[in-house]
C-alpha cells in the first residue's frame, strides 16, 4: 500500500483476485488505501450488506461533481471468497448511476471489472442496458482498445494488460454537459523517459530491499519442462498442473485436489527454481479449503469447473487423486464430465470424499469444512523443496472422449494430443511469460475466462504475499480514471476562463 498511495488515485474497483483471501482481509487492505475501493454489486453472504462502497463523489472545478461507481465480475464467484455474493451487474450499475445522479453528479464514470468479451456479463451489455453513464473504464478481458469503443452512446476504454499501456480520456464539457469523449493509449515505451516521482521511487526502493532478496532465494530445481501457458493449462492436463495439485494434496491430506487453471501460469524450462519463480508459476493468491463432499456433489463441482470445455477457461480444473474423462459434445454445459474414477474405482455418488480446492469453489457447494489454508504458493514451495529435482509428468488424469468411444489426451482446445509444449526442453532454466512476449494486440483480447492470464515476466504481479503488488498493478489499470478526471479538471478551468 505505501507504493499505491503515492500514485494519487481518486478511486479503484475490485477485480476477481482481490477476493482470494476473503472479504475481511480485502476490507483491511482497502482501509489502508488513501482512496476508496469500489464494488457495488458485492454483498456479504451473511448480512446482505455491501462489502465495499459502491461509489464515490469527486469534486471538480467550477462546482461540478463526478460520480464514480465500481462494479466487478460475477466470475469472481468461481475463484474468490466464500463469504460474499454477487448481484446482477446491470441492476447494480443502474442503481448506482441513479444514486450518484441524485446526489448531483454532472458526469458518471463506471470503473468496471467485467471485460468486453469472454463471459456472460460484459461491459458492452452494461452499456447497452444502463442509462446515464458517460464513460466505462473496463478491465478483466485484458483487451487493448486504442481509441476505446462507443457502445450505445457510452465510451468504453481498456488498456490491455500487465502495465503495457496507460490510458488517457479527454471529455469535452459544455454548459455542464459532456458533449464529446475521446480515448488514446500511451505505451510503456513512450513512458520510458518520464520523470520519476520521488515518493513512488522511495517506496519502491524500500520494497525492493526486502523483495529482491526474497524472490532470488533458491528452493529447488526441475528436470522437466513446467508448462502453464494459458491455452494449454486451461484445456488439458499438464505436468505443472499435476505438480500443483499433488502439492496441495500433500499439504492438506485430501484424497482429491481440484485447482482452477486460472491459478497456474508461466512456463519454466529445466533448471533451478527460486521463490520468485514459484510466484510466477502460481499466478495469483488464493486460499485453500479442505471439505467433505458426497460423490454426487463432487460430480456437480467437476461439471461446473469443466462447463466451458473445450473453450479455454480459468475454471478448468487441474486434478490430483482422480481421473476424469471429458465429453466436449456434452448435451449441455452441465454434462461435460463423461466418467470419473477415484483410486481406480468409479465415483460413488453416495460415498464421501475429502477434497481440497480454492475457497471460492468450495463455498459454492454443500459439504463439511475440515480445514482452511492460507495459500497455494507456500504449498508448492514446500513440495519443490522436498522433491527436487522435481519431474512431474502427464499421466492421463484428464482425457477426452472421442465420437467413436476411445479416450485421448484433451490437447490444446480439446483437439486431442498433448501439444508440443509438453515435451521437456533441453534449454537452461528460464521462465517464459504466458502468453509469449509480443506487441500488445490492437483489438480485443482472446476469449475465455479473463483476468487469469499467464503472468508476463519473471515475477508475478500477484502471488504469495502479493496483495501489495496486485494492488499496484490494478492501480495502473485504473490510472486512466485519474487522468480522465485531471483532463476534465483542466478542460473545466479553460471553460471557466471563457
Amino acid at each position: 500500500m505505501p507504493i499505491v498511495n503515492t500514485l494519487g488515485f481518486d478511486a479503484r474497483t475490485a477485480g476477481n483476485h482481490e477476493f482470494s483471501y476473503g472479504s475481511p482481509y480485502l476490507q483491511e487492505l482497502a482501509s489502508r488505501l488513501d482512496h476508496p475501493m469500489l464494488a457495488g454489486n458485492i454483498v456479504s453472504s451473511a448480512t446482505g450488506q455491501p462489502v465495499l462502497p459502491g461509489y464515490t463523489m469527486v469534486a471538480l472545478p467550477n462546482g461540478m461533481k463526478a460520480g464514480v461507481i465500481g462494479v466487478t465480475t460475477p466470475v469472481s464467484a468461481a475463484m474468490g471468497s466464500q463469504d460474499v455474493e454477487y448481484r446482477d451487474a446491470i441492476t447494480a450499475t443502474q442503481a448506482l448511476v441513479d444514486e450518484v445522479t441524485g446526489q448531483g453528479a454532472d458526469l458518471v464514470i463506471g470503473l468496471v471489472h467485467l471485460g468486453d468479451q469472454g463471459s456472460d456479463m460484459t461491459s458492452l451489455k452494461v452499456a447497452d442496458a444502463v442509462t446515464g453513464m458517460n464513460l466505462i473504464v473496463d478491465g478483466h478481458s485484458h483487451s487493448t482498445l486504442p481509441q476505446g469503443r462507443l457502445q450505445n452512446g457510452t465510451l468504453i476504454v481498456q488498456t490491455g494488460e500487465f502495465g503495457r499501456n496507460l490510458g488517457v480520456v479527454d471529455l469535452g464539457i459544455v454548459d455542464g454537459k459532456v458533449t464529446s469523449a475521446t480515448a488514446r493509449l500511451v505505451s510503456r515505451s513512450e513512458m520510458a523517459n518520464a520523470p520519476e516521482k520521488p515518493a513512488t521511487k522511495a517506496a519502491v526502493d524500500a520494497f525492493r530491499v526486502v523483495s529482491d532478496a526474497y524472490f532470488a532465494t533458491p528452493i529447488g530445481s526441475t528436470s522437466v519442462l513446467l508448462e502453464g501457458t494459458r491455452d494449454i493449462v486451461r484445456t488439458q492436463e499438464t505436468a505443472l498442473g499435476n505438480m500443483f495439485a499433488d502439492a496441495i494434496s500433500a499439504a492438506t491430506g485430501a484424497e482429491i485436489t481440484l485447482l482452477p487453471a486460472g491459478y497456474v501460469g508461466g512456463r519454466m524450462t529445466p533448471g533451478p527454481i527460486t521463490r520468485g519463480d514459484v510466484l510466477t508459476l502460481s499466478r495469483a493468491p488464493t486460499a485453500i479449503t479442505k471439505k467433505v463432499f458426497t460423490g454426487a456433489e463432487l460430480l456437480r463441482i467437476l461439471n461446473a469447473q469443466y462447463a466451458s470445455y473445450p473453450t479455454p477457461s480459468g475454471s478448468f480444473a487441474q486434478v490430483s487423486g482422480l481421473s476424469v474423462v471429458l465429453d466436449p459434445a456434452g448435451a449441455t454445459s452441465k454434462s461435460k464430465v463423461h466418467r470419473v474414477q477415484v483410486a481406480g474405482k468409479p465415483l460413488d455418488p453416495n460415498a464421501s470424499y475429502t477434497v481440497a480446492t480454492t475457497t471460492g469453489v468450495a463455498s459454492g457447494f454443500a459439504g463439511t469444512v475440515l480445514a482452511e489454508y492460507p495459500g497455494v504458493a507456500e504449498m508448492l514451495s514446500d513440495h519443490i523443496a522436498a522433491h527436487s529435482p522435481v519431474a512431474p509428468v502427464v499421466e492421463g488424469r484428464i482425457t477426452r472422449r472421442t465420437s467413436d468411444g476411445p479416450t485421448v489426451p484433451t490437447g490444446p482446445g480439446g483437439t486431442g494430443g498433448p501439444g508440443p509444449s509438453q515435451t521437456p526442453s533441453p534449454s537452461t532454466a528460464s521462465i517464459t511469460p504466458s502468453p509469449s512476449p509480443e506487441p500488445a494486440p490492437t483489438s480485443a483480447g482472446p476469449t475465455g475466462s479473463a483476468d487469469d492470464r499467464g503472468a508476463s515476466g519473471r515475477l508475478a504481479a500477484t502471488g504469495s504475499g502479493g496483495p501489495l503488488l496486485a494492488s499496484l498493478l490494478a492501480g495502473v489499470g485504473i490510472l486512466v480514471g485519474l487522468l480522465l478526471l485531471a483532463s476534465a479538471r483542466r478542460r473545466r478551468k479553460d471553460l471557466g476562463k471563457r
